[in-house]
């Protein structure tokens, strides 16, 4: 990344282009757990922000595998990336860092109530989903 005492530039994911290392925040949309035909794990991540969601591929060897199973999805992270444009996959992030984001980040621009609203958005619809559950089991209860 940038040299020691050197800040790094912070900038939107869906700004990131090819080649440029950058500092970004990005919610962790989903972990999918996979093997490759030589039998070898990776774990591919999707982060997005407001506009685009990219990838991140963390192969076996790579030094974030194992921190990957840490990480909850949902999750407003503070990512330092390289930004890689592969043919076949469209654009894609390298992670050189990661860490969850903080109310200090917003010094960085990144907004906390975005975080808040990731974070409360599963709990409120799991919320909303069990009032709903529980007023469908009482109504067919008078029902029989």
């Amino acid at each position: 990344m940038a040299a020691i005492g050197t800040p790094s530039v912070v900038i939107r994911l869906s700004d990131l282009v090819d080649g440029q290392e950058a500092v970004c925040y990005g919610a962790l949309v989903k972990k999918i757990r996979g093997t490759t035909a030589r039998n070898q794990p990776f774990v591919r991540c999707l982060f997005r922000d407001k506009r685009v969601q990219l990838e991140a591929m963390l192969w076996h060897d790579h030094r974030f595998f194992a921190d990957a199973d840490s990480w909850t999805e949902g999750t407003a992270y503070r990512l330092e990336v390289r930004g890689k444009h592969d043919l076949r996959y469209g654009m894609q992030i390298e992670l050189l860092g990661i860490r969850p984001a903080t109310e200090a980040d917003a010094v960085d621009g990144f907004l906390s109530r975005w975080k808040s609203k990731i974070q409360t958005a599963a709990p409120e619809f799991c919320r909303s989903a069990a009032i709903c559950c529980n007023a469908a089991r009482s109504a067919s209860k008078l029902g029989s």
